[in-house]
């Protein structure tokens, strides 16, 4: 049943429901809850072996940082976003594509070439998008995270990383 109005009158506008949890809030929360989640499974794995760190001291640490990220952003967006601001994706959303697409190549590459390669696209391709440096800088950077994290993983913490064939 419609509501019968005279002539002359414009219909009455709808009230849209507005949430109190808005999309730069509810990312952080949503990624805070996964970060825990991912640390509680992390913690049923050892964490410490006779020869050095265990299968769990990693996904313990990546599980932590992601809590610690997410708490940041979460408590930054609570005291800096006013209520009823709308989030725009803007022109540069298409980063985003980039960025998780050269990720899923890091996880398709790392067994078949090895980290060093897969993470010189991975670090290097990524400082490219989002730096907006010349392409020689960020291969050169790339390279030198790739070599940095194997440094650190497989001779400082004895984690051996994928090396590829003919390593």
């Amino acid at each position: 049943m419609g509501v019968r109005m005279a002539a002359g009158q414009s219909p009455p506008e709808r009230t849209k429901r507005r949430s109190r949890w808005s999309w730069p809030l509810l990312a952080p929360l949503a990624f805070l809850l996964i970060g825990l989640g991912y640390t509680a499974q992390a913690l049923g794995l050892p964490l410490q072996t006779a020869l050095g760190p265990g299968a769990g001291f990693v996904p313990i640490l990546i599980g932590v940082l992601i809590i610690g990220s997410a708490a940041w952003a979460l408590v930054s967006r609570a005291a800096g976003v006013p209520p009823g601001t709308r989030f725009e994706l803007g022109e540069e959303a298409w980063r985003v594509v980039v960025l998780l697409a050269l990720l899923f190549g890091y996880v398709v590459l790392l067994v078949p070439v090895g980290h060093l390669i897969a993470a010189t696209f991975l670090g290097g391709g990524s400082l490219w998008i989002l730096g907006r440096r010349p392409w020689w800088t960020a291969a050169g950077l790339g390279i030198g995270l790739s070599i940095g994290s194997w440094v650190l993983f497989d001779l400082v913490l004895g984690l051996p990383l994928p090396a590829g064939p003919g390593w």
